[in-house]
This record gives structure tokens, sequence and C-alpha cells, in this order.
């Protein structure tokens, strides 16, 4: 059903869901593709766009966007977030490097943003010594964890320092962007009681949710 016709229509709508993602990925849940009509999406226009509004949302800390949703490329509305991060944060990088169980490259990648606001994709591939496909799932699964996080976008410049081309992402740790407002707006007492309000949006807007099923699809049981 095509409920979002522009950004503002955007904005609400995911603050009154919760969360959503950006294609349908998620049986049951809507996406953003889902909602809204085909013939506005890769128009270049950040106010009738959807494909731009993933980096206008982020940019302007209206509310957060990545690799958020078990993986899954969405949204998450700031006043859900704490349920999030409680739900899907379940220990640091440097314990999870120091157990065994994080690769090497994504520590190395994990350890560049010691010391910087923000690192681009095309930057940190440099730094890291890889191509960005090999990059792309270490990124995609310190997101997933709740650590790292799409803070906006950058372009190539040309000689003349003016942009070009189509933009990558920048991140920075959560710990760096997330607005302290946003936690003040979470009043979850633990992980069991973060699962729940996730799961108790989701019901809220699912058609013909498996919610059983989400909840193992997320590990969200227990």
């Amino acid at each position: 059903m095509i409920r979002i016709s522009n950004y503002g229509d955007f904005v609400e709508r995911l603050e009154e869901l919760g969360f959503m993602s950006l294609f349908p990925a998620i049986p049951g849940l809507p996406s953003l593709q889902d909602e809204t009509p085909p013939s506005i999406w890769f128009q270049d226009d950040e106010t009738s766009d959807p494909w731009s509004w993933k980096s206008r949302v982020v940019e302007e800390k209206r509310h957060a966007y990545g690799c958020l949703l078990g993986g899954v490329k969405g949204f998450v509305a700031s006043r859900l977030y704490g349920s999030f991060h409680a739900a899907f944060h379940a220990a640091s990088v440097e314990d999870r490097w120091r157990d065994g169980v994080l690769s090497p490259l994504a520590w190395k990648a994990w350890s560049q943003f010691e010391g910087r606001v923000g690192i681009g994709t095309r930057e940190l591939c440099a730094r890291c010594g890889v191509k960005s496909g090999r990059l792309d799932a270490v990124l995609a699964d310190l997101q997933r964890t709740y650590d790292l996080t799409v803070a906006g976008r950058e372009y190539r410049l040309d000689r003349t320092g003016r942009p070009y081309g189509w933009p990558s992402n920048r991140y920075e740790t959560v710990d760096a962007w997330v607005p302290e407002s946003w936690w003040a707006m979470s009043d979850v007492r633990d992980r069991r009681d973060a699962c729940e309000s996730i799961l108790d949006a989701a019901s809220a807007f699912g058609t013909g949710l498996d919610g059983k099923g989400l909840a193992r699809r997320w590990k969200l049981e227990g």
C-alpha cells in the first residue's frame, strides 16, 4: 500500500512504525519500497527520491539507517533505537576480539576509528588494504551488532573540489554518533525487555507476521 510520497511522510511513518526495511526482506513487515510509488525512485531529488532519504535521515540525525534489522538494511526510529541496541549489542568489539570470535579484518577495520570522527568506505578500504567487496560483509556485521552505524555519505571530489559520481557511505561508531536524547527515550530494563518491545512493535503493524519466526531469525528468544 502506498503511504509515503515525500521525505516528510517517510520520517513520520518511520516514527509511527518504529522500524522498517529498505526493500522487502522480512515477510509480514513493511518496507520503504512497498510504501512508495515506483516512479519516484532514483530521481536525484532528496525531497522526492526514497533512495536518497537513507542518507538524509542519518545526516539530519532524525533516525538511524544501516544493516540494523538482524543484518537486513533498514531504518530504526530514534524512539526505538535503545531497544534495538540492547537486543543486538551483546558484547563489545574488544571483548569479541579477545574471545577469538572476531575476524582479523573486522578488528583492523574497527581499529581505524580510534581517534577519528568518521571514515568513508573508500578510505577505510585503503587503510585496511582490501577492496570494498571484502569489507562489505565486515561492515554489515559491525552494523548488525550496533558497533558501527551509517552516518552519511561521501563523494569523490574533482580537482576543483566539486563532488561527482555515486557517493559511498561514511561510518561512525555508535557511541560517537547516536544523540544522547535517543538513549533517554529508551525505558527498557534489560535485553528481555528490549526484545519484547521490538516484537510488540512488529506485531502492531505486521501483516500476516510470523512473530515466533521473527524472534528466531533475530535471536530475540529467551
